[in-house]
C-alpha cells in the first residue's frame, strides 16, 4: 500500500473526528476528552462494500465488541453506558472506536493505552476479515479534548514518573497500513507507539 491515504479516506476521519469533537456521536457520551481509533478498509472507497445489517444482525450482535448492541443509521454499534462505543458503518466497511475520559487529574499510563490499542486492533483487524472485507486497512488514532491530562511512562496512574502534561490538543497520529492480519499485532502498531512516546516526549527519558 502506497503511504499516500487517498483523499476519500482523509476527509471520512476528518469528518468522523469534527462530529465526535462537537458531540454528534451514535451515543450520548459523559467525558470530553476522547480516544479515537479508526481502522478503515480501502476497499471501502473504491468498490461497493456495503453490508447489508439485515443479514447479518444475529451475528453482529453476538460480537460482543460492548455490552449493548443495536442497529443505528450508520450500520451497527456495540455501546458500554456512556463511556465507550464501537461504530460499523454499512456503507464503507470502516469501524470506529470512541472511548471518553474525564478527569484531568488522572495519571493515564501510556503501557495502558498502548495494551488498549493492541486489543482493538486484534479484535477489528480480524472481525473485519470475517466480513470477507479485505486488506489492506488504514488504521488512524487521535486524540481530543486531552489538554491538562496527564501522560505517564509506567505501569501505574499513580506513579507519576516523567509525566507529559498534555498541551497539543487535539493529537492526530500518522497512518498505520495493516497489509496483513496475521502478522503480529505489537510489530504492526510498534510505529505507532513509537510516535506517540515521541509526542508524549517520552524518549528523552530513555
Amino acid at each position: 500500500m502506497s503511504n499516500s491515504t487517498p483523499e476519500e479516506i482523509l476527509k471520512f476521519k476528518k469528518d468522523r473526528i469534527d462530529k465526535i469533537s462537537s458531540d454528534q456521536t451514535p451515543i450520548e457520551l459523559d467525558y470530553p476528552a476522547r480516544f479515537i481509533l479508526h481502522i478503515i478498509p480501502l476497499s471501502g472507497f473504491r468498490t461497493n462494500t456495503s453490508i447489508d445489517i439485515s443479514d447479518n444482525y444475529v451475528w453482529l450482535r453476538g460480537q460482543g465488541f460492548e455490552s449493548d448492541s443495536k442497529s443505528n443509521q450508520d450500520g451497527f454499534i456495540w455501546w458500554h453506558k456512556e463511556e465507550r462505543y464501537t461504530q460499523l458503518f454499512n456503507k464503507n466497511g470502516s469501524i470506529e472506536y470512541v472511548e471518553g475520559h474525564s478527569d484531568p487529574q488522572y495519571s493515564i499510563p501510556i503501557k495502558c493505552l498502548e495494551s488498549l490499542l493492541i486489543d482493538k486492533t486484534n479484535r477489528c483487524a480480524p472481525f473485519l476479515a470475517e466480513l470477507t472485507i479485505p486488506t489492506p486497512y488504514s488504521l488512524f488514532f487521535s486524540l481530543i479534548n486531552i489538554k491538562g491530562f496527564s501522560f505517564v511512562d509506567s505501569d501505574s496512574p499513580t506513579r507519576n514518573i516523567h509525566p507529559y502534561i498534555g498541551s497539543k490538543d487535539p493529537i492526530f497520529l500518522s497512518e498505520i497500513p495493516i497489509d496483513d492480519t496475521n502478522i503480529s499485532t505489537e510489530i504492526i502498531l510498534k510505529p505507532l507507539f513509537d510516535e506517540i512516546r515521541q509526542t508524549f516526549d517520552f524518549f528523552k527519558f530513555q
